[in-house]
Order: structure tokens, then sequence, then C-alpha cells
């Protein structure tokens, strides 16, 4: 395999390449897109190495361009960023509340550790003093590491483990709580599934999905991809549509399938096998307003 390589087009028609490695040949990493938080915030990054930098034009890296979650938008499917705005794929919907989950407070030695406050996240309580000492948002805790003051310990005898808060100040051991106590404490607040009711069957055609593009991240428009790349039920069934942002033009890949269904063998139960035939791709380019 020759690795990654990144693939760049002034127009959308002229194309050049090179490989994603760093100055000494090393490969950078995946670069994606990523999206959503409870703190209703959009944003584009990639890997590079040991850090994460974004792509705000050709050759220049600057911190995130964020923006708005845009209203009525459950779950941003796709999302691309560049000098002129902001360009999505996204589902219709109500974003969860992460408010509604409900919080859990724990007691040990003086202190209280109270889950879901913020939303999303949690506080250490010193209930001596009645302050907090550690107080971690939902964007805090979403790193592949422990933010700085809390040390985990495996549990000898094969529990779930401690989870110990350090003394901000002195850095020594304040309290440890055990982490079966708080699996445990975090399933009875959970409620009852016999008082939720009960969920509408699933369609079996899912809603259509939305393309949508702003300026700046506040004011959205918004178009089905059926009504945006002309695709017929069935073909916007199961398309998919990758974005890229330009200097002052928007490019649209779109892929289709031939969607056949194959009943299964006589005597056999279980549902119709689908069988996807690719059409070819198409791209789409639009102006920037």
């Amino acid at each position: 395999s020759q690795g990654e390589w990144l693939l760049t087009s002034p127009d959308g028609r002229q194309w050049s390449q090179s490989p994603l490695v760093d100055g000494d040949g090393v490969p950078v990493g995946q670069i994606y897109a990523y999206s959503g938080s409870h703190q209703e915030t959009i944003w584009t990054s990639g890997q590079t190495g040991s850090h994460y930098r974004v792509e705000r034009s050709d050759g220049v890296y600057a911190a995130p361009l964020v923006a708005e979650y845009p209203d009525g938008i459950r779950y941003v499917d796709r999302l691309a960023v560049g000098p002129p705005g902001i360009a999505v794929t996204a589902e219709a919907g109500s974003r969860p509340d992460y408010g509604s989950t409900p919080e859990v407070r724990l007691t040990e030695d003086g202190y209280e550790l109270r889950y879901n406050e913020p939303a999303g996240g949690f506080t250490l309580w010193d209930l001596s003093e009645g302050v907090p000492i550690y107080e971690f948002d939902f964007e805090t805790l979403q790193g592949n590491t422990l933010p700085e003051g809390l040390r985990p310990v495996e549990d000898e005898n094969g529990g779930s483990g401690y989870l110990i808060f350090e003394d901000p100040e002195t850095g020594d051991d304040l309290v440890t709580f055990n982490l079966d106590d708080v699996e445990a404490a975090l399933l009875e607040s959970l409620p009852d599934p016999g008082d939720e009711p009960t969920p509408p069957p699933i369609q079996p055609n899912q809603p259509d999905l939305w393309v949508g593009w702003s300026v700046d991240g506040s004011a959205w428009g918004w178009q089905t991809l059926s009504a945006a790349f002309g695709l017929t039920e069935e073909q916007n069934e199961y398309a998919e549509v990758g974005l890229g942002v330009g200097e002052d033009f928007v490019i649209a890949h779109v892929r289709t399938y031939e969607v056949e269904s194959a009943d299964p063998p006589r005597g056999e139960e279980g549902d119709s096998a689908i069988s996807l035939t690719p059409h070819p791709s198409r791209w789409f380019i639009a102006m920037a307003p």
C-alpha cells in the first residue's frame, strides 16, 4: 500500500495529489470531520500525529471554526468547512436532552460526587466547605484520558476498580470512589422501562436526508437530498454524499445504488436479502453565495 493521499482541486475539475506525511516522511494520520456536542456546536478537525489541526484554507491552519448547531437537526452526518462557509448533510429531528438525565449523588468521606452537574459531566463537592473541588463538563470528558486530578486504580478482586481524586493543591489522594458503587447508583437512577411509552413501529422508509449551507454558522439554508440532486425515493434511501468547500464553491460527490431484493429460500424464515449495485458516481458543483 502507498498510504493515504491528499487530493486537492482549485475548481473541482483539475486535481493534484500529495502523500499525507509530515516533514520526516511519517504519516500524519487520518483526516476526518467531527460533529456535534451537547453544547450545540459543530466543527471539523484532522488528526496530525499527536495533535489536531483545522484547515481553514490552503496551507493555513488555525483554531477550529465553530458554528451553532442548526435548529431542527438531530444528527449531522457529513460536514465540510472552507473559507466561504459550512456545508453539511444531516437528519431532521430533535437532539437528545442531556438535561433530562437523572442526577446521581454519592457521598464518601465528606465529599459528594454529583453526576450530570453540569449536564453531561460531573462535579466533586466539598460538603464541609460547601464549594466544588472539581467540575468537568461533557466536552472535557470526551478525550481518551481522564482530566488532570483524576486517577483510576484497578480492583485486584475483579471489581470495576476505583476512581481517586487528588488534592488540586498538593497532589495527594483526596477521596476514593468505588466504581462498582458508582455504576450501581447510575443503574438505579434509570427510569423503569415499564413506565416508558411504547415507541412507534419503525417505518420501512427512513426520512429524507437534508443538505445544508451556512455562511456564518447561524443562518442556514436547506434542501432534501432528493431535491438537491434529483434522486428518486429508492435512490435517496441508500445515497452516499460527500461534500467539499472550496474558495468560492461547494462540490458534492453523490453515489446511488441499484437495489434488488431476494426472498429467502423456500422453507426458510428471515427477511429478504438486499443486493446493492453502485451506479456511476456523480459530481455536483455550486457557487457559494
